[in-house]
């Protein structure tokens, strides 16, 4: 049995499975249009369902779930249907639609595992030789925390075991078990994209997450940064299933919310605050390149444009840009990465503090895939520019009037051999600044001309030599 038809398997238990930060919606079941008759959603006259119009009104048409839903009942339903109908859809919460459905796996289907486990086998995977699975510190001690995974498949059972991770930390990186329940079901639903995400289909994965461990704790120990912890444990996941299906596995993402505080007091001695977090580059996936200055995978809040912060405090941003050679290479580039540079205009200048990570391990590649550029931050002092001693986390620094910090984030990690690249998609990532001719040249191996064209021939001939 293959972990897709496993996690495809089992009845809808519940309408609807909070995760946090990740906020995850179950969906429930579907309706073909022939069902729908005679409600809201399919265009009769009856009453309006209230599935559709409840707080949030969803607009008065059909809903498609196209190569992915779960169909209506009869031959276009694409869970028996050899060909996989396309009926349209809507939504119903009824569980008996998911008993017994068995929804055939698919050669394209991500992270599928495939042929690699059958009926009363074991398959086994690990984070070993899997880099950046730990956080830089705990912004106390200056020592790496491991998140360690031991993933494995048996019979219709997935089991995700944490054991040999970090113990808590002093700092604020720990996580209760709940919160890393929640972003395992992420990391999977990423991997899973064509499986709803309902309750059913999570029920047959257990977790083994030891109170001893920093992602299991309770009270009193400090969770403030649990969105870093979170990220890499998300990023451990995509590493262990892309140790058993690379060809369909996606980069790591930039995977640090680099949450940023600037402070100070205003002239009539009113304080303020600036707190913000910032973006990156997505990972490398078969299909295409990584989003530049994309958003985290876990959450849907957006970057507060830099036209708001400026007016509500004493900051300007300097620098607000892409930042060249980021992403790691491969034959579809991770994502770029940021640059933000912010000057203090208050007369007292501004206290700075950072919680981030990325400074030790970068964002890693798939496939053949390259790692993608390092966090880092640096911030302006009478001497010149410094970085901080924990990398990644500021705390009890001051800059003057007219002094700068500067985040330059990191990109997302490659998929596949970056001289399998097209030379022409490489051309024109250097001529938009994404990428350096040297790179270009020594890591892409592509030779451009003088005027910035491709040189097709020498191309050939360098990506043809051993």
């Amino acid at each position: 049995m293959t972990v897709l038809t496993l996690l495809r398997r089992c009845a809808v238990r519940r309408r609807a499975l909070a995760l946090g930060a990740a906020a995850l919606l179950a969906l429930p079941g579907c309706k073909t249009d022939k069902e729908l008759k005679g409600t809201a959603t399919g265009g009769g006259k009856g009453k309006n369902d209230p599935l559709v119009h409840g707080p949030t009104r969803i607009p008065k048409q059909d809903l498609p779930l196209p190569d992915r839903g779960i169909g209506g009942k009869g031959k276009a339903d694409p869970l028996t249907s050899p060909t996989g109908g396309r009926d349209k859809v809507g939504y119903t919460d009824d569980p008996e639609r998911f008993k017994g459905t068995v929804i055939p796996g698919k050669p394209s289907t991500p992270a599928a595992l495939a042929g690699r486990v059958k009926d009363g086998d074991e398959l086994k995977i690990d984070d070993t030789g899997v880099p950046g699975v730990g956080t830089d510190n705990d912004g106390v001690t200056d020592q790496p925390l491991r998140i360690a995974l031991d993933l494995t498949v048996k019979g219709d059972r997935m089991t995700l075991d944490f054991s040999r991770s970090a113990p808590p930390c002093d700092g604020p990186l720990n996580i209760s078990r709940s919160t890393t329940v929640a972003c395992c079901y992420v990391a999977l639903k990423h991997l899973f994209t064509d499986v709803p995400a309902n309750a059913g289909c999570l029920a047959p994965i257990e977790f083994v997450i030891p109170d001893a461990t920093l992602l299991g704790v309770s009270a009193p120990k400090p969770v403030g940064g649990y969105t870093e912890t979170i990220l890499r444990v998300i990023d451990v996941i995509f590493g262990a299933f892309a140790k058993a299906t690379p060809e369909r596995a996606n980069g790591s993402p930039f995977a640090t919310i680099n949450a940023l505080s600037l402070a100070g007091w205003r002239e009539h001695g009113k304080r303020w605050v600036m707190f913000c977090f910032f973006g990156g580059g997505l990972g490398g996936n078969p299909e295409g390149d990584g989003l530049n200055h994309g958003n985290n995978p876990i959450s849907t809040a957006t970057i507060p444009p830099v036209e708001i912060l400026e007016s509500l405090y004493p900051v300007m941003f300097t620098q607000w840009a892409l930042r060249p050679d980021s992403a790691g290479a491969g034959q579809h580039r991770g994502g770029l990465g940021a640059i933000y540079e912010v000057e203090a205009l208050a007369d007292g200048g501004a206290e700075v503090f950072l919680l981030g990570e990325r400074g030790k391990f970068p964002p890693f590649g798939v496939n053949g895939g390259g790692t993608a550029a390092l966090n880092r931050f640096v911030y302006e002092t009478d001497k010149g520019e410094a970085t901080p001693l924990l990398v990644s986390k500021v705390t009890d620094v001051k800059i003057r009037k007219g002094q700068k910090v500067r985040l330059e984030t990191p990109g997302g990690g490659g998929f596949g051999d970056p001289a399998r690249r097209v030379p022409e998609r490489v051309v024109r990532d250097v001529r938009l600044g994404y990428v350096s001719r040297d790179v270009a040249l020594n890591t892409y191996r592509v030779v451009l001309t003088n005027d910035g064209a491709l040189d097709a021939a020498a191309t050939a001939t360098l990506r043809g030599a051993p």
